[in-house]
């Protein structure tokens, strides 16, 4: 169907306004901050969306011409989610649908549209007296997506990381799938996740590539009475690793970071040039844990007393219990709201390659991406490594279950670094899956999954089907999950 075809009948839908084919317009969804590894792409057109029923009827007119469409939530994006691999591609925005539509502190549960943003509800939230599952992400994402991508929490050590109990989904083929207890229409209500197969785990972790998640239930948990930050500083990371097993064995954590000291120098505020010449490193540790105790005054003093005994067991190589660690460098305030990214995007280009591993590797892990920099022309010492042990459910620890994440910080309008970066990141792709390091990525998209799904043989094979049967003429988001 012609473009002007396709225009025409997409503003039927949401009006002249909220449709448009716009040079200007559309080169705003054309790229994002990981335009190195996704070459930039205009859609074919932006479409502003309100309610379901026009996103229904955009996924039949969608569907109908054999057009992909690519949903977006708040668009802060820094993994190429929402650019388009096809000429033509409809881009739809959600970030109008942004109501949430009930915070019920009964069920500890809210449920939300696409287009909430994790700052709008926090602040909802605490108005009940309860809080959201908050990421490390900026106070302007939508909660919505992070929750279905998964994201990085402050609290995995506590919380975990799934968060989503019950979604509706619109299907580009016309149909709507309610996952959970809203799969029944006379259940209680959204609250719960179980009705025979796990419908909701299938449609989270794949951005856009099954059908548009229109609304969705999510966990709520009580504010904290008492918070209590401390920080501890290890001379290398295998120790550091020993260290946070024990405190997760003893469910001390409500939120614990081990952080290298690139990482950390970012957060404290240091300019790239004072970190580009290492000053900070001298002062800095090795690895710092970045620990927050949470819950009322007696589980606080509780975990105090479990962590007391452990230091005089096995005292950590320093003791930041006397504030150094707040003083600057991190705000208990900031695990309750969004994160702050300032001192990220002053650094210039930022990548990351995050995934799952057992906390017991994590030094071993640590090492190689330093190898594989040096190899690739970065200095070794710049090449930065954070981790957080992730629980898989109360009281449950399965597995070390720990996310982590490899980081660079470049400067791009250096000669050669973005071919040098892209080899950088083949080659720990494929180190890390030759070397059975780990259990999974954390975002299996774009090279990673191209490698990867060589590797998932039949299980592979079933994604596929899956795909084809919910997205027979492959019109979701083509390109960035199957």
């Amino acid at each position: 169907m012609a473009s002007d075809v396709i225009i025409k009948a997409l503003k039927g839908i949401v009006g002249d306004s909220n449709a448009s084919m716009s040079e200007a317009i559309r080169q705003a969804y054309s790229r994002d901050q990981n335009y190195m590894f996704n070459e930039p792409k205009q859609p074919g057109y932006v479409v502003r969306v309100t309610n379901k029923e026009e996103i229904r009827q955009i996924l039949k007119v969608a569907n109908d011409n054999k057009v992909p469409i690519i949903p977006l939530g708040q668009g802060v994006n820094i993994r190429g989610l929402c650019i388009p691999t096809r000429p033509g591609s409809i881009l739809l925005d959600l970030k109008g649908m942004n109501t949430i539509k009930e915070i019920n502190q009964d069920m500890m549960t809210a449920t939300i549209e696409p287009g909430v943003s994790l700052g709008q509800l926090v602040a909802a939230c605490r108005k009940k007296g309860v809080r959201p599952a908050v990421p490390g992400a900026p106070a302007t994402c939508s909660a919505f997506a992070n929750y279905m991508l998964r994201g990085v929490y402050h609290h995995n050590p506590q919380d975990g990381i799934d968060h989503v109990l019950s979604m509706e989904v619109e299907l580009p083929t016309g149909q709507t799938i309610r996952t959970g207890s809203s799969a029944i229409s006379t259940s209680y209500g959204p609250h719960c996740r179980y009705f025979g197969p796990d419908l909701t785990g299938l449609f989270m972790g794949v951005p856009g590539a099954f059908g548009v998640i229109t609304e969705m239930t999510v966990k709520l948990y009580d504010l904290p009475e008492r918070q209590e930050l401390i920080g501890f500083g290890f001379d290398d990371w295998k120790r550091a690793s020993e260290y946070a097993i024990d405190m997760m064995k003893l469910e001390i954590p409500s939120l614990l970071w081990l952080i290298d000291w690139i990482a950390l120098a970012v957060i404290a505020g240091f300019s790239r040039r004072q970190i580009k010449l290492k000053t900070p490193k001298a002062a800095l540790p090795v690895c710092t844990f970045a620990l927050l105790l949470e819950g009322t005054e007696e589980d606080v003093e509780l975990k105090l007393g479990k962590l007391e005994k452990l230091v005089k067991r096995a005292p950590p190589d320093q003791d930041l219990r006397d504030g150094a660690l707040s003083t600057g460098m991190f705000n208990a305030e900031e695990f309750l709201g969004g994160r702050n990214v300032a001192g990220m995007l002053k650094m210039g280009y930022y990548f990351a390659l995050a995934f799952f591993h057992p906390m017991s590797n994590g030094a071993e892990i640590f090492e190689m991406f330093k190898d594989i920099g040096e190899k690739h022309g970065f200095e070794r010492d710049i090449v930065s490594f954070v981790s957080t042990p992730t629980k898989s459910g109360p009281n449950n620890w399965s597995g070390q279950l720990t996310y982590s994440e490899g980081e660079l910080f470049v400067d791009q309008t250096e000669p050669g670094v973005i071919d040098n970066l892209k080899a950088f990141s083949k080659e720990c792709i494929e180190t890390i899956l030759d070397r059975r390091y780990i259990y999974s990525w954390f975002r299996p998209y774009a090279t990673v999954l191209d490698i990867t799904l060589e590797r998932a043989g039949e299980t592979g094979d079933l994604l596929r089907k899956i795909k084809n049967l919910l997205d027979p003429n492959d019109i979701m988001n083509p390109g960035k999950f199957l």
